[in-house]
């Protein structure tokens, strides 16, 4: 009934089932090292994006105000702000994804430009508040 070689004895395990799980390991071990590389050239380029949206949302200001002294006015929608600039206005990046400015009048002379991250907060640039710089408005 109850052998008490059989406890005693060591398991004994054949040499390819060593190798077996050898390579299994190392191949986990290369696996997790890749997703690890991976992850930080992402991070990398998310921190590359966040340093150009900073001048982007900067340089986004300085052409819309040089519209407007090119109108004497606020251009009246995006579209025309658009012609003016002679190219589309910028996206920023919500951790890699792009999202793009919009432009609103909202005075003879002023406007507002905002974005949205997250789906929950706007930065919005107030033209009639300009020493405020972008501010953030959440939901």
């Amino acid at each position: 009934m109850h052998d008490p070689e059989l406890h005693r004895r060591r398991p004994q395990y054949s040499v390819g089932c060593l190798l077996l799980s050898v390579t299994f390991a190392a191949l986990l071990l290369a696996w997790l090292g890749y997703l690890f590389h991976l992850r930080n050239a992402w991070l990398a380029e998310v921190e590359m994006q966040q340093k150009q949206d900073k001048l982007t949302v900067r340089q986004v200001v300085v052409d819309v105000e040089a519209a407007c002294k090119k109108l004497g006015h606020a251009p009246k929608d995006q579209e025309e702000l658009e012609s003016v600039l002679g190219k589309p206005l910028p996206n920023v990046h919500d951790d890699g994804y792009p999202t793009p400015i919009h432009y609103q009048r909202t005075g003879e002379t002023s406007f507002i430009l905002q974005y949205e991250l997250f789906a929950t907060d706007d930065w919005i640039y107030d033209s009639s508040r300009p020493e405020a710089g972008w501010v953030q408005h959440w939901y």
